[in-house]
């Protein structure tokens, strides 16, 4: 194995220079790059930028809060090193989102210390780099949900708050329109934005914690910052939770979440599963029921066949244990969720991957596989459903893709495998020696590229092993 320790990245916002330390170490096929020094217990976001490169960006851990400093390396999917940039603030900031174009990426950091919010966009041809402080109306606070997209070559920033506000960004820095949204004389949470079909769909619970909590989809125009349309999740005397938004069609969507009766709900039960064809340029809303006993699922894709004659919906089940606190004694229990400290920790299990038949005449068919449990923790409190959507971004579930001939891909305990669900089939195509929960980034068919974490020793490590 050939492993590349990435010692030291710098570029100034002026000039490119590159400074790397590599010590190598020889056994059969593989190499891989080490990346020390990580700050673990702050973000850090690997992006596939175009299919066959890669960044990732993470805080370098320091003991002196009054500086942060955050390293961005370019690798391709040999593990080749292209390029490396560097941006340093002052303040305890911390990594909040990331976004692409062809032409720019953006980093999203928000200081602790003095409740700012920064988007550093870099122009992906020169490398330079530049902060734009965000001008919002309200502002932000440390521990507030952000989310950040993309569509085209513009940046669209929503903060959460009492207030919200939706802000979309040029690439040169400058805001093209700033949206409030208010609950009304209601509490109003945002729970996630997306990207799809070059619309900007946002999820909303008005008065979240209280008995007359409800779900609202708004769709935007990212141009004009106009509603297209809103539709209220409500079905007949169900109310309708929105865990995941799937592209579809041109025109069409699928909404996947929980339905409850007789208009009542409990954001942490598993409900009723359901999913919804929802056309955004007629606003119709095509829903139907999943009958199953499997408890909290999230349903992350769709699968279809090579020849249209199959589609399925692909979920994971999930369990997520309360939080635990672990004061200086040593001693460990279970506290509110309410108190919000960096000491306590939750951890979600993702348990088997299940699939759903969509059928148009009879009942949806539904069957699972058995995979090997998956843990994820993190430093703080999220709501299961948010946490399991976080973890699926973060690669920490089993699937991760399919390969357009109706199989999918997934990983168990180090083993890569395809599986059929129509033919109930699977191969093992691949094993990744000496893991700590990977996370595969990227897959060919000679080669897997896999990323895993070492929380004590502070390193972020990338590596591929060639497949049969």
């Amino acid at each position: 194995m050939v492993i590349f320790i990435l010692q030291v990245m710098e570029k100034s916002k002026i000039a490119i220079a590159v400074a790397l330390l590599f010590l190598t170490f020889f056994k059969g096929f593989s190499q891989g790059i080490i990346i020390r020094d990580i700050n673990i217990e702050g973000s850090y976001f690997v992006e596939n930028f175009d299919r066959n490169n890669f960044r990732v960006a993470y805080k370098i851990f320091s003991k002196d809060e009054r500086l942060s400093d955050f390293n961005i390396v370019t690798f391709d999917s040999l593990l080749i090193v292209t390029d490396t940039s560097k941006i340093s603030m002052f303040g305890n900031y911390h990594i909040l989102g990331v976004a692409s174009t062809k032409e720019n990426s953006a980093y999203l950091l928000g200081s602790a210390s003095n409740s700012s919010l920064v988007l550093h966009i870099i122009d992906n041809k020169t490398g330079i780099g530049i902060d734009h402080r965000i001008k919002s109306q309200f502002k932000w606070t440390d521990g507030t949900p952000c989310y950040l997209e993309t569509l085209e070559n513009n940046f669209y920033l929503l903060i959460d708050g009492k207030i919200s506000e939706l802000i979309a960004i040029a690439p040169s820095g400058n805001a093209i329109w700033q949206r409030s949204f208010t609950g009304a004389g209601s509490t109003l949470e945002i729970n996630f934005m997306k990207a799809v079909d070059s619309l900007l769909f946002l999820s909303f619970t008005y008065n979240p914690r209280t008995n007359k909590t409800k779900n609202e989809l708004r769709v935007i125009d990212p141009i004009t910052g106009n509603e297209s349309f809103s539709l209220p999740m409500i079905y007949g005397t169900k109310k309708l939770t929105i865990d995941n938004i799937i592209p579809y069609s041109d025109k069409e969507v699928v909404l996947t979440g929980r339905s409850f009766k007789n208009l009542k709900r409990n954001e942490s039960s598993s409900g009723i599963p359901y999913f919804a064809l929802v056309n955004h340029a007629t606003g119709s809303f095509n829903f139907s029921e999943i009958k199953t006993k499997e408890g909290n699922i999230y349903w992350m894709s769709l699968l279809k066949s090579p020849s249209n004659q199959s589609e399925y919906l692909i979920g994971e089940t999930f369990t997520s244990d309360p939080p635990v606190y672990i004061p200086l004694g040593g001693f460990a229990g279970v506290i509110a969720n309410s108190i919000a400290t960096s000491a306590y920790t939750c951890t979600l299990r993702f348990n088997k991957i299940v699939f759903v038949k969509l059928n148009k005449i009879i009942d949806h068919e539904f069957q699972s596989y058995s995979v090997a449990a998956r843990a994820f923790s993190v430093n703080k409190y999220l709501h299961p459903y948010r946490f399991a959507r976080y973890a699926y971004s973060r690669g920490k579930a089993h699937y991760f893709g399919s390969n357009g001939n109706g199989e999918i891909y997934n990983i168990s305990s180090g083993d890569i495998k395809k599986y059929n669900p129509t033919d109930k089939t699977e191969q093992t195509i691949g094993t990744i020696p000496n893991l700590n929960a990977p996370s595969i980034i990227f897959l060919s068919k000679g080669y897997a590229l896999y990323a895993e974490q070492n929380p004590s020793s502070k390193e972020l490590v990338f590596n591929y092993i060639k497949l049969p």
